[in-house]
């Protein structure tokens, strides 16, 4: 049989061999966890259960907030927008216009501190998840079927 050949069976014959540790380690683990018992998987659904509405009531505040803030920062965008609009409106002269050119670059600073703070607010949802992410795996790294 050519070498090239005999390499390729070797190689496959040790990744089947791996497959059916893995597989073994599988069969230990749920035949494991099966032995737990009922009363120990009602405890930690249970307290699954109360992590999850905790979480929930966790992104229901976190929700609020956001669209608190959305909403303000929109309706503060709208406010000026429509004050800009007439302020061009009424911009005939160049005094008036280069007070409008003002106004619109103080609407962009706030625009985009309106933005970081949205951003800002993100980051710590997405840290906050994270954070919980990780206390879930220690708390119940090994425990899933």
């Amino acid at each position: 049989m050519d070498n090239k050949w005999k390499e390729k069976f070797e190689e496959l014959n040790k990744s089947i061999a791996e497959l059916n540790k893995k597989a073994e380690a599988l069969k230990e683990d749920a035949k494991a966890a099966r032995e737990l018992g009922k009363e120990v998987i009602d405890d930690k659904i249970g307290t699954l259960k109360g992590d999850v509405e905790a979480l929930k009531e966790n992104i229901r505040i976190a929700d609020n907030e956001n669209r608190s803030k959305l909403s303000s920062a929109l309706l503060k965008a709208q406010m000026t927008a429509e004050a800009k609009i007439q302020e061009m409106k009424d911009a005939r002269d160049k005094k008036k216009l280069e007070t409008y050119i003002e106004h619109r670059v103080d609407y962009v600073e706030d625009c985009f501190f309106s933005a970081m703070l949205l951003i800002e607010d993100a980051q710590l949802s997405m840290l906050e998840a994270l954070a919980a992410a990780k206390e879930y795996e220690d708390r119940f790294a090994g425990t899933e079927e």
